[in-house]
């Protein structure tokens, strides 16, 4: 199975949730790429470091990517993780309400990272109900 991570800049938050799913997952594999407002930026440092610190993952190798409406024929699943008017109108798509970070400090940030953990290991067990590994955090 294939998930589809889209959030505004693809800089945070699909990025995260894509992390977290490739990290648990034994048998599913997530991409992730930005709504409408596609920017290439990078990861903030402090989000880098609470990834690492926290739950051990590297988010260093994760590429910015923009939206293209292959990626969600390609997919089993979408999930937005963005308000209406950063990502694109996708009928079948699921919605996390996930606050941006740009602007948080680093307990928004990590309260934000928290909760998309939270939401993965849920879908997660959706799909795949006798991981263990998600279970371990």
């Amino acid at each position: 199975m294939k998930v589809l991570f889209i959030c505004g800049g693809n800089v945070g938050r699909s990025q995260i949730a894509e992390a977290f799913f490739n990290y648990y997952s034994k048998r599913n594999q997530a991409w992730s790429c930005a709504g409408n407002d596609y920017t290439a930026e990078r990861f903030q440092e402090d989000t880098v470091e609470i990834m690492k610190a926290d739950y051990g993952i590297d988010l260093n190798k994760q590429k910015s990517k923009p939206f293209d409406p292959k990626m969600v024929e390609q997919s089993d699943i979408v999930i937005t993780l963005c308000d209406q008017s950063e990502c694109p109108n996708i009928p079948q798509a699921r919605h996390w309400d996930i606050p941006k970070m740009g602007k948080l400090d680093r307990k928004g940030k990590k309260e934000v990272i928290e909760l998309i953990r939270q939401r993965v290991t849920v879908l997660l067990k959706e799909i795949e109900p006798t991981n263990r590994r998600m279970q371990a955090r």
